[in-house]
Parts: C-alpha cells; sequence; structure tokens
C-alpha cells in the first residue's frame, strides 16, 4: 500500500523501505533455497544487536519459505546455523549486510515461493529460564498472527515510529517487530549506548522495554532531564517495574509509563497504564480481551477475584506445549489451560497482579518467603530503585537471606537496618549487596544465581 514509507531505520540513520523490505526478504529466501533449506527445516539464528537488521530480515526470508529458526545456543535439532560477522564456527553459515546488496541497490529480486501453511513452525521461542534450564515453544505461523491481533486488542495502534529496547532476542521482541510492519510503521532499531539520541534524532513516539533496559536508558538522563517532547508511549514490561524506577522514567523519558505482561508460552496476557495501578505495586496491566485467567488454591479449586493464588491461562494465543519435551507438556498444558507456575490474582476490576513465582520461593530454616513481596519493600527505601532477594548459603550449608539493591543515590547503612527492623521485622536478612544494576536475562528477568554467586564471593 506504501512502499516508499520507512520500515527499518538503523542507528546511522539509514532508511530501509517497505519495498526494500519486501525484495530483501525474497533475496535471503533465495540465498537459503541455495543452500539446500526448505518447508519443514529448522535453522538457528540469533538476531543480535550487531547485524539486526540484516538478521531480522533473514528470519523473514526463512519463514517465507517455510523455514523455522531457533537461537542457536539451544538443543533443538537444526539443520543449518547461521551466524552474522566475519567469523563462523565449522558447521555455521556466515552471513553479513552484503546478503541484502541488490535489494539496497534497487535491483530487481526474483520472489521466493511462499510456503503458505499456516500450521508451519514460524520460530521456537525460549522460556525466560530463571529456575532451571529454559523450555522450547513452538510457535506457528498461525499462532503468531493470533498474537498480533491479541496484542492490537490489548493495546490498539502504537506509534508511527517506534524501538523495541530490548534488542530482538528476547521473549515477545519478534512479534513486536512483526507488529511494527502490521501497524505500517517504522521500526528504529535500538543501540543501548545511543538509545536517547536515537529516540530523538528520529522523532520516535512509541518505546517498548523492559526494566532492566529502562535502568540502562535512565543512566543516560542525569538528574533534571525533562521528558523527551515526541515521546508519548513507554511500555514496560517482562519483569515487576519497581515503583522509583517508573517515577525515574515518568519525569526523565516520557509521563506515559505502560506496563504488560506476558510469557512465550502465552503471548501478551495483560496491557494498561501504570497510573492506573496506584497502589498495586504488583499489578501487571488490565487482562487483554479474550484471554481468561484464574488463580487456583493448591487443590486446584478457582479462588474469587481479589485472592492469590496458582495461575492458569485460558486463550487462543496459547502454544499447544513444549517441544519435544511431552512431560513438560503434560504438567503445564492441561485441557485447553496453561499453568503458569505464578503466584497472583485478577481483581474485580480486570487488573492482573503478579506476586511472584512458586518455584522462587527462597527456603530460609524451613520458612518459605517469596521474594518479590521483600523486594517490592526494599524499593521504598530512598534511593533504591530495584532489589532482587535470594538465597546464600552459609558456611554449613544453611541458606541466609541476602538482596541485592541497584541505587541512585548513595545508602546509609544504619539507616537501611533500620528501615528494615522497622518494615521488615520477620525477615532475616543476613546480607545486603549494593550493585549498579541487576543482571538479568534476554527477557528481562533477574539473574538470581548470579547474584548470589556475586554474593558469595564479596562475603558482604
Amino acid at each position: 500500500m506504501a512502499p516508499d514509507a520507512p520500515a527499518i531505520v538503523d542507528s546511522s540513520g539509514s532508511v530501509l523501505s517497505y519495498a526494500a523490505l519486501d525484495r530483501g526478504i525474497d533475496l535471503m529466501a533465495g540465498h537459503a533455497v541455495e543452500l539446500g533449506l526448505g518447508p519443514g527445516d529448522i535453522a538457528g539464528l540469533s538476531v543480535g544487536r550487531a547485524g539486526q537488521a540484516t538478521s531480522l530480515i533473514l528470519l523473514l526470508g526463512l519463514a517465507r519459505i517455510g523455514v523455522a529458526t531457533v537461537d542457536p545456543g539451544h538443543t533443538a535439532a537444526h539443520r543449518w546455523s547461521f551466524r552474522y560477522g566475519s567469523h563462523a564456527d565449522p558447521g555455521q553459515v556466515r552471513f553479513d549486510a552484503t546478503w541484502l546488496a541488490d535489494a539496497l541497490a534497487g535491483a530487481p529480486v526474483p520472489p521466493a515461493a511462499m510456503h503458505d501453511d499456516p500450521h508451519a513452525l514460524f520460530r521456537i521461542l525460549s522460556s525466560s529460564g530463571t529456575t532451571g534450564m529454559p523450555k522450547l515453544i513452538p510457535t506457528s505461523h498461525a499462532l503468531t498472527v493470533r498474537r498480533l491481533y491479541s496484542r492490537f486488542a490489548s493495546q490498539g495502534p502504537a506509534g508511527q515510529r517506534q524501538m523495541i529496547a530490548n534488542g530482538l532476542t528476547g521473549v515477545g521482541s519478534i512479534v513486536a517487530a512483526l507488529s511494527v510492519f502490521w501497524q505500517g510503521a517504522t521500526l528504529v532499531l535500538f543501540d543501548p549506548d545511543t538509545a536517547v539520541d536515537l529516540i530523538g534524532r528520529f522523532d520516535v513516539d512509541a518505546v517498548t522495554t523492559s526494566p532492566g533496559t529502562l535502568h540502562m536508558i535512565l543512566a543516560h538522563r542525569p538528574e533534571g532531564s525533562a521528558p523527551l517532547p515526541g515521546l508519548r508511549e513507554l511500555a514496560v514490561g517482562s519483569a515487576h517495574v519497581p515503583p522509583p524506577l517508573r517515577r525515574l522514567a515518568e519525569a526523565r523519558l516520557c509521563p506515559n509509563v505502560f506496563i504488560h505482561a506476558g510469557s512465550s508460552e502465552t503471548g501478551r496476557i495483560a496491557f494498561g497504564p501504570a497510573s492506573a495501578m496506584d497502589g498495586r505495586t504488583d499489578a501487571a496491566g488490565f487482562v487483554t480481551p479474550g484471554i481468561t485467567v484464574q488463580a487456583l488454591d493448591e487443590s486446584g479449586r478457582v479462588l474469587p477475584p481479589g485472592e492469590a493464588g496458582l495461575l492458569r491461562i485460558q486463550s487462543d494465543s496459547n502454544a499447544d506445549g513444549y517441544f519435544n519435551d511431552p512431560e513438560a507438556t503434560a504438567r503445564d498444558f492441561r485441557d485447553g489451560w496453561y499453568y503458569s507456575g505464578d503466584i497472583g490474582t485478577v481483581w474485580p476490576d480486570g487488573i492482573l497482579s503478579l506476586s511472584g513465582r512458586v518455584a522462587e520461593l527462597i527456603d530460609i530454616g524451613g520458612d518459605k518467603f517469596n521474594p518479590a513481596l521483600i523486594e517490592s519493600v526494599l524499593e521504598r527505601f530512598p534511593g533504591v530503585t530495584e532489589a532482587a532477594v535470594f538465597a546464600v548459603p552459609d558456611a554449613l550449608g544453611l541458606n541466609e537471606l541476602h538482596a541485592a539493591l541497584a541505587v541512585s543515590a548513595p545508602v546509609d547503612p544504619a539507616e537501611l537496618e533500620t528501615f528494615c527492623r522497622q518494615h521488615l521485622p520477620r525477615m532475616p536478612l543476613a546480607a545486603v549487596l549494593e550493585v549498579t544494576k541487576l543482571p538479568r536475562n534476554e527477557a528481562g528477568k533477574v539473574q538470581r544465581d548470579r547474584l548470589a554467586a556475586l554474593s558469595s564471593v564479596t562475603g558482604k
């Protein structure tokens, strides 16, 4: 409909039109066919920050001919593995921007023979893997389309120039990029060191990010900075958004902060303005229309709205199961429901609250502690922007409760100790570690194992 409209802008300012994007997808599909790939094959491909545009177009080119992709680090058997750059290991296919030369030059490119089976695999996603090895979730073309519709139902049309400030490797980022193209908008590629400049230079009006990346962007917005004038929507998801971090974002980036939640197994399940969640630190947005979320007690009884329990989700955006893992599929996907392992509730007004995960409960001397509840209290201490609680074994092998704090101002240890005695009197907090930022995986989830290892080394 608008072949000359800008589809992708990279950090150097280079613009790829929709016509060039379409030619590039056909060109990449042709390269894959020459390598012997075809419908039903699986290829390893990561859309990293190096060669981001080229990698994304290769992914779409493979999809056009029915080849599914998966991050190369996972164990799913794949026939080929692609690597961007000047070096490739044995068994890998090296590619770079020269693969797109004809498309960028406007040269005619023969159209690829499109594979039109809606049930063909599109992308094998990875779970966040915060409590063990990540699980792989196969998503078809049809499921991806349903998730696009569901995303639109929760959020409506986003900006005309959007930045996905997570890179394109994390959970949901590929669907987010497709939603930009689906709206005929422009995708401005993310660079962590120049994100603020890119937002201003290319008039980005909507940004989607995670709490960890948001913290990193805010490091480039010193105290006293005003919100960026053209940025009208900042959507933060994939993890708990601490109130201090949200307030900094509203003051220095964009006053209109939205929060959302979802997973590789379900797609997005909730979205809403952060201002509507005031007073609920664990709120994750309004449940998306067409999605049912229920809280269960330990016997499987459905709890009334407002009571916390184990969450299950039902929608046509759910995956059917895990890739080559029938045991985990039987455990988590039952009778049309996905049993998420999250603890939370849906309030009468439709707001979803997520207060932790069953697998993340910390055992200290036989007592179980929900880290999310402790973290929400620690984040109320002045100067703390994010907090994470984790277990570290002592000399006898017994777990101690430790905390890591990301701070925007120096924290007085005596004042923090007094605060904890007042607000966490029953929490046996043994040590506190100050960090510049919390380590997170590509899905934005805190890596508590890394914090535990760091705390053990420092002895703090």
